[in-house]
């Protein structure tokens, strides 16, 4: 199998979105906690106007907090060139959702993504200080 530095663009977007995806479909469960604590929701049952169970609405909104996270980690630790292009193409359709929930929503998926950005500038940045000794 070819490095992952020497496959083609599309080819390392692709794996670093695949990633993110397989890494947040397995985490969600500690996203999930993070729901609670923010939105603490009531379980209500019989609401005629929803459209979905409340279970299936409490796991998407934590598969897409995992998926803020670690969009923005895996992207910035990874990929080389065009790194915010290639962050914001794969964080648009959870910013979609974002945007329509509201502030809070909005507010959330910011400090997910910087703090996955800020674990993958850590790690580089130790990555680099081992290199160098």
């Amino acid at each position: 199998m070819r490095k992952f530095n020497e496959l083609s663009a599309s080819k390392q977007n692709a794996m670093v979105y695949f990633l993110s995806i397989i890494f947040s479909l397995i985490t969600y469960s500690l996203f999930f906690k993070l729901y609670q604590v923010i939105y603490q929701p009531v379980n209500v049952g019989g609401d005629l106007y929803r459209m979905f169970p409340m279970w299936f609405e409490k796991l998407f909104v934590s598969f897409i907090f995992a998926l803020y996270f670690y969009l923005a980690f895996f992207v910035f630790l990874f990929i080389k060139t065009n790194t915010v292009k290639v962050w914001l193409w794969g964080a648009a359709i959870p910013l979609i959702f974002a945007l329509l929930g509201g502030g809070k929503d909005l507010l959330i998926a910011l400090v997910l993504s910087l703090s996955g950005w800020l674990l993958a500038q850590g790690l580089l940045f130790i990555k680099r200080r081992i290199k160098r000794n």
